[in-house]
């Protein structure tokens, strides 16, 4: 089975194309005007189509620029590129008058304005040609010059970030570490504190974790830590602070949440802790976590008040039997003034 298919005249398609067609015979007329074709005149002519195309990517590489979301140096660029398009169109109008001042022995310049501002006019053109083409060219210069310097700015912040984020990030289990948690975690209590919203802390120590290191050797402790901060991590939040405070106790900040929320994440870890298994070289070692917990409604206490509470109960769970979770006695847990407002 064959479609028929309707072809259209090109004129009928696109009526700007006939208009285009007889814009390039009206400007090689001049070539076959006179009796001789001019060659020179004919390679001036053939120059229009480069310009018109240079004229065109310039011009789609500003608007292509400003259209979208971009810095200062590409801006820059943008600007470079229009004063690129003028210069190319002055320079096209002047092989235009050129060639038909050739063709026509007519300057039109003169007919329109006279010989002497004709010709006044027609250096102004030209001077304005190389005045905007050099703004272009320098305007691209300083363009180049200030994405050197905007990549490297870029390339210092990154290099400042990864400072600081070595700073606070503990090498062994690529989790924060203590300098992180007492700046970062003061800050998010303060915020706490003045927002009057909930906050509840876990200090976790790992049971026995000394045998670790006695029977198996240090290696398989570093493991048993990096496993320990994966099972963690996969039951808190993004916005979660989570921290290493030192050898094998770890700090859990959750900021915003309630009693009963925090109390299953304490339960949650405390589980998947005493249910996995480590392996290391082929051995396979087991341990459990016991876990100190204080839950405030609203913040009342400072950092250094709640990691002195949850310690206390954390180590009341050591003492109970391990791989379990102390609650902190509120009436302990909170400052002196405010454990004496709340018995009278």
């Amino acid at each position: 089975m064959y479609t028929m298919v309707r072809v259209q005249p090109l004129w009928h398609k696109s009526p700007l194309s006939v208009l285009l067609f007889l814009a390039i015979m009206l400007v090689i007329k001049p070539v076959y005007a006179s009796e001789e074709i001019d060659f020179e005149l004919a390679l001036q002519l053939a120059e229009l189509p480069f310009l018109f195309l240079t004229i065109c990517a310039c011009v789609f590489t500003a608007w292509a620029l400003f259209r979208q979301d971009i810095n200062v140096p590409a801006k820059l660029l943008g600007k470079a590129m229009i004063f690129m398009a003028l210069g190319f169109v002055v320079m096209g109008v002047g092989h235009l008058k050129m060639s038909y001042q050739r063709a026509y022995s007519t300057n039109l310049f003169h007919t329109i304005f006279g010989e002497q501002v004709g010709d006044l006019l027609w250096l102004s053109a030209l001077i304005l040609t190389w005045l905007l083409m050099a703004t272009g060219m320098i305007m691209i210069v300083r363009f180049i010059l200030k994405l050197q310097v905007y990549r490297d700015t870029q390339a210092l912040r990154m290099q400042n970030k990864s400072l600081i984020k070595d700073a606070n990030i503990d090498p062994l289990t690529n989790i924060w570490n203590r300098r992180f948690l007492y700046s970062d975690g003061e800050n998010l209590i303060n915020s706490l504190r003045d927002k009057g919203e909930s906050l509840s802390l876990l200090s976790m120590d790992l049971d026995h974790f000394k045998d670790i290191n006695d029977i198996y050797g240090h290696a398989a402790g570093d493991v048993a830590l990096k496993n320990f901060c994966k099972v963690v991590q996969t039951n808190i939040r993004t916005d979660d602070v989570f921290a290493r405070n030192g050898g094998e106790e770890f700090i859990l900040l959750l900021p915003r949440v309630s009693d009963e929320f925090a109390h299953q994440v304490a339960n949650r870890i405390l589980k998947s802790v005493e249910h996995q298994t480590t392996v290391f070289q082929d051995k396979a070692i087991e341990f459990t976590v016991s876990i100190g917990f204080i839950h405030r409604d609203r913040v009342d206490m400072t950092m250094e008040e709640l990691l002195i509470a949850a310690d206390k109960a954390l180590y009341k769970a050591k003492e109970e039997g391990r791989n379990r979770i102390n609650r902190v006695d509120m009436d302990s847990a909170l400052p002196i003034n405010s454990a004496q407002n709340l018995k009278k």
